[in-house]
């Protein structure tokens, strides 16, 4: 094993204090302040698989991922959360998506964006046996939207490295 992290810890509910200070315990022990520069973009997935309200368990829920974004927001990065999930990938269908799921208010209370452009590009895969292309979903900067200082973040942003985001159990 090649120096690979994993934390776990025990949370017994979605108490926004406890989940921040686990977060931040996650940060610490992976190492993963180190890795946000100020201004950075990162994206968080939070694997929302269809519209559900937090309490019905099924996606992931908004207040782990609110600790999440405060970490970084508090390394100095810019929080953009973003997802693919199956089934339509249309502006209206995430904007659904990400309210139902109770990401919206999250989002608007702590100053996160939602990327709902769905935007995507072609991947060509040459040597690949079966699929030798599909689109893929491309987050970038809303409309009109830069790097710190102008211009792309170093290797694009379809290169912005997302949050390592712990397990918790």
């Amino acid at each position: 094993m090649g120096g690979e992290k994993v934390w776990l810890s025990r949370c017994g509910g979605y108490v926004p204090e406890e989940l921040l200070r686990q977060m931040e315990e996650a940060f610490t022990a992976l190492g993963v302040w180190e890795e946000i520069r100020p201004g950075m973009k990162v994206v968080l997935k939070p694997n929302l698989v269809m519209s559900s309200k937090p309490e019905a368990a099924i996606a992931t829920h908004p207040a782990l991922v609110a600790a999440v974004g405060k970490c970084v927001q508090k390394a100095g990065g810019e929080v953009l959360i973003a997802e693919s999930p199956g089934g339509p990938y249309t502006p209206a269908a995430m904007k659904a998506i990400f309210r139902g799921c109770g990401y919206t208010d999250m989002a608007r209370e702590w100053g996160f964006s939602l990327y709902t452009e769905c935007r995507s590009r072609e991947v060509t895969l040459p040597r690949a046996r079966r699929c030798r292309g599909h689109r893929r979903p491309s987050p970038g900067p809303p409309h009109g939207r830069t790097a710190p200082g102008g211009g792309r973040p170093p290797g694009g942003w379809d290169r912005a490295r997302p949050a390592r985001r712990p397990h918790t159990g």
